[in-house]
């Protein structure tokens, strides 16, 4: 686990907490990120496990001042979006060949 940025210290756990889903999701993100940071963006990504997965990507999305987000899963554009924030879904390889 680590620590997020927050005054009510929310912590998730990080990918490197997970090694199959580590090397299959940063696969192809980390190429998107690398992209985003060329342009004088400033990417970040984070993974943890929830029970409440719109709830807990709205709380970060707010603790981490986010002011636009890229995802892959259709429910988080939904979620962020319901929060106010701009959202590019992006669609991963492995859902591709599907």
């Amino acid at each position: 686990p680590f620590e997020l940025p927050g005054e009510d210290g929310y912590g998730g756990t990080g990918l490197r907490d997970q090694p199959v889903a580590i090397q299959q999701a940063l696969g192809w993100l980390e190429p998107i990120a690398a992209a985003l940071a060329e342009t004088g963006a400033r990417a970040e990504t984070v993974a943890f496990p929830t029970a409440d997965r719109g709830d807990d990507l709205a709380r970060l999305a707010k603790l981490w001042s986010a002011t636009d987000a890229v995802v892959g899963d259709p429910d988080d554009v939904k979620t962020l979006t319901r929060v106010g924030l701009p959202v590019t879904r992006l669609v991963s390889p492995l859902e591709e060949a599907a």
